[in-house]
């Protein structure tokens, strides 16, 4: 074979080839990676699609987001009221660190496999004209926690109240939480009882 018809055969396999020196292109998102779902809470509806989406990615740092910061509302300091049927008082000094410890507690436990949280009902908010730019909402839940070896269920009926901060940013500054209508025992204060 001449030197002629060896060029050619090589140039075009090498024209059929891709440069292996070329740089990537990105690759495309994958639809099913919802990893870091956080959207800009701007609107007080965002707040409680935000927690959700924080407690089924296991994503600590978006759910602390979810709640009032006191450098941007200096009038609120979060306030949780545990399911009264709980006793000992051992929630009654429940703060804004104890709500992020206890989600980091089972976070960072080696058990956990998933959380999901289910809203039972349709979310509707409505102005507390005491206080500008807060409002309230009340909805009926269903948060299921699963470990490795066991899962849990939790069911209650929680109000929650978010206020807008001085960066018309909404956020969580009070949570009470109840007994479900068919007053079932386990409610989220128990979880965060738990794992305080």
């Amino acid at each position: 074979m001449n030197l002629k018809k060896i060029i050619i055969s090589f140039s075009i396999i090498i024209a059929g080839c891709t440069n292996p020196f070329a740089v990537r292109g990105p690759e495309p998102p994958n639809p099913t990676d919802i990893s870091d779902t956080y959207e800009r809470p701007t609107l007080s509806e965002t707040v409680l699609s935000n927690l959700r989406f924080a407690l089924l990615q296991e994503n600590i740092s978006n759910y602390e987001k979810c709640f009032v910061d006191a450098n941007n509302s200096s009038n609120y300091q979060y306030k949780f009221l545990h399911d009264q049927r709980i006793e000992g008082g051992l929630l009654m000094d429940w703060k804004l660190n104890d709500e992020f410890q206890y989600l980091s507690n089972i976070i960072n436990g080696d058990s956990l496999k998933s959380i999901s949280l289910t809203y039972l009902d349709s979310l509707s908010y409505k102005s507390i004209s005491t206080f500008p730019d807060s409002v309230w909402t009340s909805f009926d839940y269903e948060l299921v926690v699963v470990f490795t070896y066991s899962s849990y269920l939790y069911k209650g009926q929680s109000i929650i109240k978010l206020v807008k901060d001085i960066n018309s940013l909404w956020s969580i500054y009070y949570w009470e939480d109840r007994p479900s209508v068919d007053n079932y025992l386990n409610t989220w204060s128990l979880l965060k009882l738990k794992f305080r």
